[in-house]
């Protein structure tokens, strides 16, 4: 099923209403009314949200910078990679969907 055109992703902003959104997991909800902002002023983590034509979030995810330890990859995948000790890499930290919008596969999508 593709992704409605008139859905965007864009980063986190003051003007978007976080205190709308529910996904039915308290702890995710909590996050995005309360932190995410402060993770995103901080650059702590990098949040994004699915937004519809209105402007309502349908979803979010947040972005974080992370490193692998070399010797903690497979060696299959580690021997193609430079000798660093500390691979760059980035991390899906949290990801929810609006509780109205499930069986669309917006989680998916995100």
């Amino acid at each position: 099923m593709p992704l409605k055109s008139e859905y965007r992703i864009e980063p986190l902003s003051p003007s978007h209403d976080r205190a709308a959104f529910r996904s039915g997991v308290l702890e995710l909800d909590e996050y995005l009314h309360y932190q995410a902002g402060q993770d995103a002023r901080r650059k702590i983590a990098a949040p994004f949200v699915l937004v519809d034509v209105h402007g309502s979030i349908l979803g979010y995810y947040t972005l974080s910078a992370y490193s692998i330890r070399l010797d903690a990859l497979p060696n299959v995948i580690s021997k193609r990679l430079p000798r660093y000790p500390l691979i760059p890499a980035t991390l899906l930290g949290r990801l929810a969907v609006s509780a109205a919008c499930r069986g669309q596969r917006l989680g998916r999508f995100l």
